[in-house]
């Protein structure tokens, strides 16, 4: 009790038409045959990529919204869901063959497509390493915390590590510049500080490096020797040090602790 008819939409099948049906002795009758002839593309829906940019290996989302009620969304490399809400969610990794140039397809329920942009940059060169400017090598601080400055790739994000794992982070500005404060604080002695610079799309730059030291200890107090009326006042130190000698009235002198510890003034 079935009968199957074929046509191809267009011309004059337009939908409308009506099935006669006819029995063996002629009767007949009609029928509705309707079907709704839709030429019409939907409405380019807009799709947004993050991250943008993005690196190789970097999982990618595409959002389109304003999608046809019904409709589904293809994009090449990538695995898009259901239309919910008018908006398809799509993901991909970033690499081989999607490279940020590829375009959506938005197909309707009738067949009619449209294609929008689904672009991002794709970004596998990473920044060069981030110039330290202060502290410089070998410079001798009782500061354990510094404030780390210098220059890098605008917009890259700088990470400043010490040696257990002290660190600070912070973007360059436009210019370049940045400056951060290293925490907890660092430890008396050598201490290597290591700066990286990590662009927008996740490329880590190498490592710029230097090395200062850290003395917080104040030295021990220097001991006098017994002086004698006009002669120098002599004693010893921490060699490195400054000593200052007062008197009860206005008298004072200063010297450098030598290397053997000596020291004096007159």
């Amino acid at each position: 009790n079935v009968v199957t008819c074929s046509a191809t939409a267009g011309g004059a099948v337009d939908g409308d038409e009506q099935a006669t049906t006819t029995d063996a002795a002629g009767n007949s009758v009609q029928s509705d045959a309707f079907f709704t002839l839709d030429n019409t593309p939907p409405a380019a829906p807009v799709c947004t990529v993050t991250p943008d940019p993005a690196n190789d290996g970097t999982t990618l989302t595409a959002t389109c919204t304003g999608v046809e009620t019904g409709a589904t969304v293809t994009i090449p490399g990538y695995a898009c869901g259901a239309e919910a809400g008018n908006v398809v969610t799509c993901s991909a990794t970033a690499g081989g063959a999607v490279d940020g140039d590829e375009q959506a397809t938005t197909t309707d329920a009738a067949g009619n497509s449209v294609q929008s942009d689904a672009f991002f940059t794709l970004d596998n060169t990473p920044p060069a390493a981030p110039v330290i400017t202060s502290p410089t090598a070998g410079q001798l601080t009782n500061n354990n915390t510094p404030t780390v400055t210098g220059t890098a790739e605008p917009g890259s994000t700088v990470t400043v590590t010490g040696p257990l794992g002290e660190t600070c982070s912070v973007v360059a500005d436009i210019n370049g510049d940045w400056s951060c404060d290293i925490a907890p604080a660092l430890a008396d002695g050598t201490n290597l500080l290591s700066a990286t610079a990590t662009d927008p799309a996740g490329n880590e730059s190498a490592a710029a490096t230097v090395s200062i030291e850290i003395d917080t200890s104040a030295p021990a107090a220097p001991v006098i020797n017994v002086p004698t009326n006009g002669d120098p006042v002599t004693g010893t130190g921490e060699p490195g040090a400054t000593v200052t000698v007062t008197t009860g009235s206005s008298g004072s002198c200063t010297a450098l602790v030598q290397p053997d510890g000596s020291w004096s003034c007159t």
